[in-house]
C-alpha cells in the first residue's frame, strides 16, 4: 500500500497492514516448518496478528503492549540511529498516519493474543512471561521408557515443530 509522507514523497505506507505481502510471508512460515530440527517458528511484526493467514497458522499468539509514547520514542531513536533520519519526518509521519493506522490496525489485534506483556519490561522479563507458553514445545522429548520394566509414556511428536506468533 502506497502513500504520501509528512515530506510529500510517494513512500510504501508501513504503518498498514497492507504494506506486507501475506502471501510471502505464509509461505515463509510454512517452508520455515517443514525444515528438519526446527521446534519453533517465531513470527514478529506490528502486524503479526492483523494477517488473517498468518495468525490462523499459530499455535500461540502474543501481543507486545507498549504505551505510544515509548513506542513513538525508540522509533524515533531507531531511525536517527539506522537511517540517520530528521526525527521531524517521524514525527509528522506519525501524527500524519501512525497514530491513527496503529489504532486501527495493531491495537485491535491485541484481542487475538492468548498473551499480552509489557512492552516496557526488560527483554528477560518479557521471555519469562512467555516461557510457560511455549517451553513445553522447546524440551526435549522424554527419554525413551525402560522396557525391561514395562513402563510407557507419552511424547511429543519428534520432528512436529510449534508455531507461534
Amino acid at each position: 500500500m502506497w502513500t504520501v509522507s509528512a515530506d510529500g514523497h510517494a513512500v510504501l505506507d508501513w504503518n498498514h497492514p497492507g504494506s506486507i505481502d501475506e502471501t510471502a510471508v505464509t509461505h515463509a512460515i510454512d517452508a520455515a516448518l517443514l525444515r528438519p530440527g526446527v521446534l519453533l517458528v517465531v513470527v514478529e511484526g506490528l502486524f503479526a496478528l492483523s494477517l488473517p493467514s498468518v495468525v490462523r497458522r499459530a499455535a500461540w499468539r502474543v501481543y507486545v503492549d507498549t504505551p505510544d509514547d515509548i513506542r513513538l520514542a525508540r522509533k524515533i531513536l531507531r531511525k536517527i540511529e539506522m537511517q540517520r533520519q530528521d526525527p521531524r519526518l517521524s514525527l509528522r509521519n506519525y501524527l500524519q498516519t501512525g497514530r491513527d493506522r496503529h489504532a486501527a490496525h495493531v491495537a485491535p489485534s491485541r484481542a487475538a493474543a492468548d498473551l499480552v506483556v509489557d512492552g516496557t519490561a526488560s527483554e528477560a522479563e518479557m521471555l519469562a512471561a512467555v516461557m510457560p507458553l511455549i517451553g513445553p514445545a522447546l524440551a526435549p522429548p522424554p527419554a525413551a521408557p525402560s522396557r525391561a520394566r514395562g513402563v510407557c509414556g507419552v511424547t511429543r511428536t519428534p520432528g512436529v515443530p510449534a508455531f507461534a506468533l
